[in-house]
């Protein structure tokens, strides 16, 4: 056993060989690993600091299927349906509540934009509906607030991040994949054109395949192999108030707020407009990419150039690392905007007291889709990465995609949206709105 000095964890000594080594111990990898093993396969699971110790335990915990990109959306479907028992199938409570998901705007454009998906959904079997002012203060709790219009998807919910992080951990062992904590993956090994394995410090280990689900690391990972995938990263500060009284059991997005309620009655609160755009290496290089991106979310997005965050691009800079190597933290006036925000909402809940803030950094391409391929040109690799924030919601079905790429079977979705070469052929990648 040795100790890693940056995360204090112990790292157990490496296998020489596995069938499938799985980069990343968040909520994909994790979810990846579980479904391989469960179909009978040998499953190595190599994760830098602590499995769902990074975005995916930092998250708000949407479970939606409503506003997703038309090809996103039959794989949240079934992630959807995989949620509704996923507690029961893993063994351990993930907090599931199907309280629906609610879309709230005052915006013309926005709200046009929404009846239209209302149409859409509706197309395809789903039940999004508008809502009345009536039902949208039953659903919310609110008593002061008006909006222009809503949207409701019953059949959405949410969970809570770190339980579902540890259900799938545990899930996963018990399945016999071995974790290794505490242990960063600094190539991919290849020979004769295949991927055969992984490198760390403490030794290489050779595996049938290999996959990917490194999030905010994969893009220097993918590029050592030759294809580029761009990564923006935009950090999110998220608030957890103490118990009040139950107001919603919706998963709400107000224009302004991000809004849900936990088991336990605490709100869990995020600004909807206050996201940051992380400096770091790639940014000026990518950022042609993402001008579109940028102007279609532009209401959403700041970029902060003080000091503290030259001097965290800096330090990224010099790490060489994917993310912040220490956690990233929550931004003072953006919780107290939430805190603001919130009390306005619910006037009736008095000041609300603040137990914990934090912050996760979502990482994005330039049309907000993940990367689920395996790249013919590098077989033995599969990718699971850049899910763009949607890697909660759709990690049941995406583990399960994962799986079936692996073992060469027929994934039963149309991955051509997901294909790691779109950013590189000349594909023409349609900015999406910030959802």
């Amino acid at each position: 056993m040795s100790a890693n000095h940056a995360s204090g964890t112990l790292v157990q000594a490496l296998p020489l060989r596995r069938d499938v080594v799985v980069i990343g111990g968040g909520i994909v990898g994790l979810a990846s690993a579980y479904e391989l093993a469960r179909r009978g396969v040998s499953v190595l699971l190599i994760e830098q600091d602590r499995v769902g110790s990074k975005q995916s335990g930092r998250n708000l915990g949407f479970v939606r299927q409503q506003g997703r990109a038309l090809p996103e959306l039959p794989i949240m479907m079934e992630a959807n349906r995989r949620w509704r028992s996923l507690s029961g199938e893993l063994g351990k409570d993930v907090e599931w509540v199907m309280g629906g998901n609610l879309r709230l705007t005052n915006d013309p454009g926005l709200a046009a934009s929404y009846e239209s998906w209302v149409k859409v959904a509706a197309s395809l079997g789903l039940d999004s509906r508008v809502v009345s002012d009536q039902e949208i203060a039953s659903i919310l709790g609110a008593r002061r607030d008006k909006w222009l219009l809503g949207i409701f998807t019953a059949s959405d919910g949410h969970a809570d991040p770190q339980a579902t992080c540890a259900a799938y951990e545990s899930a996963a062992r018990s399945h016999g994949v071995e974790i290794v904590e505490g242990a960063r993956v600094v190539a991919m090994s290849s020979a004769g054109g295949h991927v055969t394995g992984v490198v760390t410090p403490m030794g290489e280990v050779t595996a049938g395949a290999v996959v990917l689900a490194a999030g905010a690391g994969s893009a220097k990972l993918v590029a050592q192999l030759g294809p580029r995938l761009p990564q923006r990263l935009v950090r999110q500060s998220v608030i957890l108030t103490s118990p009040v009284e139950r107001v919603t059991d919706a998963a709400a997005w107000t224009g302004e707020l991000f809004v849900r309620q936990d088991l336990r009655g605490s709100l869990r609160l995020a600004s909807a407009t206050r996201n940051e755009i992380v400096l770091e290496p790639g940014a000026v290089r990518d950022a042609p990419r993402y001008l579109s991106s940028y102007l279609a979310n532009r209401s959403q997005l700041k970029l902060r150039l003080d000091g503290a965050s030259l001097a965290r691009a800096l330090a990224r800079a010099l790490h060489g690392a994917g993310g912040d190597e220490y956690a990233p933290r929550a931004v003072a006036s953006d919780v107290a905007r939430c805190l603001a925000a919130a009390h306005r909402i619910y006037p009736q809940l008095g000041e609300l007291t603040l137990l914990r803030a934090w912050a996760g950094e979502i990482d994005a391409t330039p049309d907000a889709l993940g990367v689920i391929d395996a790249p013919p040109s590098h077989p033995g690799l599969v990718i699971a990465t850049a899910m763009s924030g949607h890697g909660f919601g759709t990690s049941p079905a995406v583990g399960s995609i994962v799986a079936s790429l692996v073992e060469g079977r027929e994934p039963g979705f149309d991955l051509k949206a997901f294909r790691l070469d779109r950013f590189s052929d000349g594909s023409h990648l349609e900015p999406a709105h910030l959802l």
